[in-house]
């Protein structure tokens, strides 16, 4: 079972997310968090497989969460979805460690293709 968890202040997104996510066999949302510190303090507890992470929260950026997150041993794959479209965001999430970078307008589709296919890789 794949574990996954949402970093998402909007809840218009949050549960089209969890809507998505839910059709996918082999996966579990098991949390999510609206803010950068909640986020944190959740993603260490529940040490989830893959982090979905805005990079606009009401309290910070997905790039403090970030830059937590990946310093855990061992660290969760972290999925960046947003809709910030300049380019030096991807850049900047690549360079901090976020393992993939999608658009959410754009690439909805594609963050859903990548979890599929880590669910049947966990298989």
């Amino acid at each position: 079972m794949l574990n996954l968890f949402m970093v998402e202040d909007s809840p218009m997104m949050r549960a089209r997310l969890h809507a998505a996510l839910s059709e996918i066999p082999g996966t579990d949302v098991n949390g999510f968090a609206e803010t950068a510190e909640d986020a944190i303090t959740e993603i260490r507890r529940r040490k989830p497989d893959v982090v979905l992470l805005d990079f606009r929260l009401r309290d910070g950026t997905g790039l403090e969460v970030l830059k937590e997150v990946k310093e855990q041993k061992p660290s969760p794959i972290v999925v960046v979805l947003t809709n910030l479209q300049n380019p030096k965001y991807r850049e900047i999430s690549l360079l901090n460690g976020a393992d993939h970078f999608f658009h959410k307008a754009t690439e909805f589709d594609a963050v859903l293709d990548l979890i599929r296919m880590l669910a049947q890789s966990e298989n």
